[in-house]
């Protein structure tokens, strides 16, 4: 009977050991791919509705009245996006078909009184899903960069996706209510250039009334000591006290965990690099991505809709299919363009676990006394430098150089000392070139800086 008793006892113990060596090697990850259950380390309440709403906006809005009569929307643009969302969800939910279209009709469409949204790159799947549709005619859609939404005479809607043209046929009759108190106001008028100089360029520019204001912003690292091991905190969540912890002599934050296997980097300047090798093996949907991404940057304490949704491109890791996904900093309803790619929030996710982020994490200075200063306008810029433009794009003329502008946006620029300046974005042949708005100065250009 004692040996019994004795038996059961150290079968007790070896059953008690062994379970707490699996629950040390679940715990610790020292098994590779071990999952007893699925856990997103990333998951918060965040709904993917709820963080596109916030960061799904468009770069540019324009309002055409009709011929030459145009205005293109710089503040208070994303309150006609959201006017215009209760009309596209309704369009979408009722649609009678999807079709594709010559460009000309698109064109045409472009003559009349309309609204035109454009974005750098946006999934279908992604803007159904704001509107909180489960399925739609535009799912199919990976690249749509405008949508067109006739006012007058046509029930319709037109998108562009990867260069090619759609027409989504509606029942309902569009109609704008702010586009409409618009056309009763005062406004700044927008031309093209080709009615302005005889350009072949249908890019917009504004007239001479233009006289728009904006600061230059000084900015300060976000990232303090004490903001670093908070975020530190929420990312490697309770693994943070088995976490190795280096301070580099520049004043950087290194927080390592599993021999590096997860890695976050925070530089004093503000500049924040992360690393996670540990994958998961189930596919990737671009909403689940999405997701991801969306809840790891509010684990860096980034307000969502202070943010915008750039694009999502597919990428491999390690023969894994991915997402690249990139958000841009909104600045007084003005995209920031950072001086250098590495300072873009960029993420890579797999499933719906972040591989890498690389960004830049700044604040304005709490006591800005800058003043607002007149912008000027585009063409005046591109006369200041028509002498370093032309040589490079072998122009004679100014009409020469305007027939190779693809497009012109007003944005922030990030300088090297991270001052943030109104600037011309101007698009020539491709190639990015970003003017001080200010004095016309190239701040950057092609692929490099100047």
């Amino acid at each position: 009977m004692n040996m019994n008793k004795e038996k059961l006892k150290s079968n007790l113990l070896i059953f008690l050991f062994l379970s707490s060596v699996v629950l040390t090697f679940i715990k610790f990850n020292f098994i590779e791919n071990f999952n007893l259950y699925e856990k997103n380390p990333y998951s918060y309440s965040l709904s993917l509705e709820a963080g596109l709403q916030s960061t799904l906006r468009p770069v540019q809005v324009v309002v055409r009245f009709g011929g030459n009569n145009n205005t293109k929307i710089l503040s208070g643009r994303q309150r006609y996006y959201q006017q215009s969302k209760n009309l596209l969800k309704l369009s979408l939910s009722k649609a009678q078909g999807l079709v594709e279209v010559d460009a000309l009709a698109y064109e045409k469409a472009k003559q009349t009184k309309s609204l035109e949204l454009s974005f750098t790159s946006l999934n279908g799947k992604l803007l159904s899903r704001s509107f909180f549709l489960e399925k739609s005619l535009i799912e199919s859609l990976n690249d749509i960069t405008q949508i067109l939404i006739p006012l007058v005479d046509e029930n319709a809607i037109y998108i562009v996706d990867s260069g090619k043209t759609y027409k989504l046929l509606t029942s309902n009759e569009n109609s704008l209510a702010m586009v409409n108190e618009l056309e009763k106001s005062s406004y700044i008028k927008y031309y093209s250039l080709k009615y302005l100089f005889g350009s072949s360029s249908e890019v917009l520019v504004p007239g001479n009334e233009f006289n728009i204001l904006y600061k230059a912003y000084d900015t300060v690292s976000s990232m303090t000591p004490e903001k670093s091991d908070e975020i530190a905190k929420d990312i490697f969540n309770e693994r943070y006290d088995f976490i190795n912890r280096i301070v580099e002599t520049d004043g950087s934050n290194i927080y390592t965990y599993n021999y590096g296997q997860q890695l976050l980097k925070v530089q004093t300047n503000g500049y924040i690099e992360y690393l996670n090798e540990n994958l998961p093996s189930k596919d990737t949907d671009v909403s689940d991505a999405v997701l991801g991404a969306m809840n790891f940057l509010t684990k860096l304490d980034i307000d969502l809709k202070s943010v915008g949704y750039e694009e999502a491109t597919p990428v491999k890791v390690k023969g894994k299919n991915g997402y690249k996904i990139v958000f841009t900093e909104v600045i007084d309803d003005l995209r920031l363009m950072p001086n250098a790619s590495k300072y873009k929030l960029s993420l890579i996710v797999v499933g719906d676990t972040v591989h890498s982020f690389t960004g830049i994490r700044r604040s304005i200075l709490p006591y800005d006394l800058s003043r607002d200063q007149s912008i000027l306008l585009p063409f005046k810029v591109l006369d200041t430098q028509f002498s370093v433009l032309s040589s490079k794009f072998n122009v004679k003329n100014g009409v020469e150089l305007f027939d190779k502008i693809d497009d012109i946006e007003l944005l922030y620029f990030m300088d090297n000392q991270y001052m943030l300046i109104p600037s011309w974005q101007i698009t020539i042949e491709g190639k990015e070139y970003v003017f001080n708005g200010y004095t016309g100065e190239i701040l950057y250009y092609g692929l490099g800086q100047s």
